[in-house]
């Protein structure tokens, strides 16, 4: 296995469990774009203190996760917090 495939299993495995908490948190994943999250969602699976936190750093032109806009909603897909999650400790 490659570190490619590594991380990609990681990735997979990261992207299963925010969906099951979503699930049994009762937090809603659309499934535009492979399962969009709310802001408020992202915040909490990111550990941020909350939707303000991350909607400042993307404000500043600095998000950790890539959003889409919907009117003035950011959502944020399941699979590049899965990434972002998932990355090696040394990278950051």
């Amino acid at each position: 296995m490659t570190d490619l495939d590594d991380l990609e299993a990681r990735i997979d495995a990261t992207e299963v469990t925010l969906r099951d908490w979503c699930e049994r948190n009762g937090r809603r994943v659309l499934p535009t774009n492979g399962g969009e999250v709310s802001e408020s969602t992202a915040a909490v699976l990111l550990r941020y203190a909350g939707p303000s936190a991350l909607r400042m750093q993307a404000n500043a032109g600095k998000p950790c996760v890539k959003y889409s806009l919907f009117g003035v909603r950011r959502m944020y897909r399941l699979r590049d917090i899965a990434a972002y999650l998932a990355r090696d400790p040394d990278e950051i």
